[in-house]
């Protein structure tokens, strides 16, 4: 699809679009899903009305929103794995206490929700770096017999399921005083 105009697009499409983008964004666990949407599709009518053809216009709107995501997280600070390095602790010992909990938590999820074999699956799919990375899950994918990106989309919710656990957990545990 090629737009060139904005203004001939019909408010019908709009309204379809900004759905799109809020569903896209929610999925992305965005903090403000409408207002990253309305701001995404400024954006494009902006670059839009300056002349600039869009050829693929589903791609480009993805791209648009995944570059207001991303500055929208980084301006808010957010972190968006397990993985990432404790915020706001007081003290070192703070930090490492509340590490040691966000462990605990994960540990304990990891057996509430996934068997013994998900759980090496899941470890073995998040494992390493480069090309041995890439070549483990090819070579996991074809012993499930799936596709790569099938498996992607497996831990992907997986991982998901896990990370909404460790939130859970965290907020249940009362803090120390």
């Amino acid at each position: 699809m090629s737009v060139t105009f904005w203004h001939s697009v019909s408010d019908d499409f709009y309204q379809r679009l900004r759905r799109d983008l809020i569903q896209f964004l929610r999925r992305e666990r965005a903090v403000d899903p409408e207002g990253l949407a309305d701001e995404t599709v400024a954006r494009i009518i902006k670059i839009a009305e300056g002349g600039t053809t869009i050829d693929n216009l589903e791609a480009y709107v993805r791209g648009v929103a995944r570059h207001v995501l991303d500055e929208d997280a980084r301006k808010r600070g957010r972190l968006r794995t397990l993985n990432d390095s404790v915020a706001d602790a007081d003290t070192g010992q703070a930090a490492v206490e509340i590490a040691g909990i966000r462990v605990a938590c994960l540990k304990w999820c990891k057996k509430k929700l996934f068997s013994p074999d998900e759980i090496r699956m899941l470890d073995a799919y998040y494992r390493g770096r480069g090309w041995r990375r890439i070549a483990r899950r090819r070579k996991m994918a074809a012993e499930l017999g799936i596709s790569p990106n099938a498996l992607r989309i497996r831990m992907f919710r997986m991982r998901r399921e896990l990370q909404d656990c460790v939130e859970q957990c965290l907020k249940n545990i009362e803090p120390v005083k």
